[in-house]
């Protein structure tokens, strides 16, 4: 996945996300950063995150995570930028055309468009939609101050009834004095692989020796000395 903000030629940000064994390994190229989501059968589960270059780990659990957005969103409910208000409680105009997979998700705060392939099988599906949920929340914990994730569990949502997987996402947010003196515009790009290469595989090998010999610290700490 590579992220574009407004008319960048070159991402801003790019990271790989494998799946093997139920386990979700995602690898965020700069900083170089690597969080692995281990899901529970109950749902939910827990986040470790690794500093290679440190050679750190730490963990974060679903239920903290909860528990810090049950309070985010209390919080943008109650300010007065009209953004954040509707991010906290977001609906949106769904248009969806099957001969061209493209999703369109609409309001006067923000605006998704997404060219999507259909998902292998519901199993896929599934996989998917719960780690892209749960990565979503785990970024409002580890990026303070982004947009709450509502919206974009909303277009997941979307995603899921319709049994799609997204190609491309761009994302618009249109100008709003004083809170926004210009549109935000951002874009995902995503290339979908059915199968794990033997680098692939290599990589999250090596993932698994890593949660062995790193030194786990509690977040905080791990964050402080980021």
């Amino acid at each position: 996945t590579q992220i574009y903000v407004g008319d960048e030629a070159e991402p801003t940000s790019s990271n790989l996300t494998l799946f093997r064994g139920g386990v979700v390994y995602d690898f965020l190229a700069t900083p170089t950063q690597i969080v692995v989501f281990k899901p529970s059968p109950s749902g939910g589960g827990r986040f470790i995150l690794l500093d290679p270059s440190r050679q750190l780990r730490s963990e974060i659990r679903t239920e903290a995570i909860e528990g810090f957005l049950t309070e985010l969103q209390a919080w943008a409910a109650s300010q007065e930028d009209p953004l954040l208000q509707f991010a906290a409680h977001p609906e949106f105009r769904e248009h969806f055309e099957p001969s061209r997979g493209s999703l369109r998700l609409d309001s006067d705060w923000m605006q998704y468009d997404l060219l999507t392939t259909a998902a292998r099988d519901q199993e896929t599906m599934a996989a998917y939609r719960e780690f892209s949920d749960w990565y979503g929340r785990l970024n409002s914990v580890t990026h303070v101050g982004s947009t709450p994730p509502f919206p974009r569990l909303a277009v997941n949502a979307a995603l899921c009834r319709h049994a799609r997987l997204p190609q491309r996402v761009e994302l618009v947010i249109p100008a709003r004095r004083p809170f926004r003196t210009k549109d935000l515009v951002m874009r995902a790009e995503h290339q979908i692989s059915w199968r794990l290469s033997r680098q692939d595989q290599q990589r999250i090998d090596e993932v698994d020796r890593q949660l062995i010999q790193y030194s786990k610290v509690p977040y905080e700490e791990f964050r402080q000395s980021d």
